[in-house]
């Protein structure tokens, strides 16, 4: 798998890949290019690729490191991960877009393997870092937190935690973080 899959590749992958899982219970390890494959948030991602007419190869290189990663960030250093790619307009732009409309729902929890939680807020993360169209990545945040308070999850822990991790990097976030301990608390009240 050395070159960049194509969406109707990757959704090809995906069906064969679900048949398989049905027919062979058999484990055996991946490739990162793999593991990027099945992943929920690379679909989105590079269909969104397409529909802007970003560059692939960038997204793909995206989507490989979202695949080495088992959790959310947690700590500075994991978030710092996603800097160099907060640098680049076409991946920026390509995040904003998947973001629109990739969010957790009501159905989705943690634990729900039809939602990538992991990439989902190492995006955030990433859109968090960027200084390019940095008005509409503080927009796409503040829908972010807003969906968050107004369908309460144990997630927005996470959430917070970016905000918490990233404010001293980035001083417009403790905005959000107050923003969404203000609320969060009221819904307790």
């Amino acid at each position: 798998m050395g070159k960049i899959p194509s969406v109707e590749e990757i959704k090809n992958y995906l069906e064969a890949f679900e048949n398989a899982s049905r027919d062979n219970h058999v484990i055996r390890g991946s490739s990162i290019e793999e593991i990027a494959m099945k992943r929920k948030l690379t679909l989105p991602l590079m269909s969104a690729c397409e529909q802007i007419n970003a560059d692939p190869e960038k997204i793909w290189k995206l989507c490989k490191k979202f695949a080495q990663f088992s959790h959310a960030p947690i700590k500075l250093n994991e978030y710092v991960r996603m800097t160099s790619f907060a640098q680049e307009e076409c991946i920026v732009d390509t995040v904003l877009k998947t973001l629109e409309t990739y969010h957790p729902s009501e159905q989705h929890t943690s634990a729900d393997f039809g939602f990538d939680i992991i990439g989902y807020y190492y995006c955030i993360a990433l859109i968090s870092q960027s200084d390019y169209r940095i008005e509409d990545c503080k927009n796409r945040l503040h829908e972010i937190c807003r969906f968050y308070i107004q369908n309460p999850s144990n997630s927005i822990d996470v959430l917070k935690r970016n905000m918490s991790v990233l404010k001293n990097k980035r001083p417009y976030l403790r905005e959000y973080e107050e923003y969404l301990e203000l609320e969060n608390s009221s819904e307790e009240d």
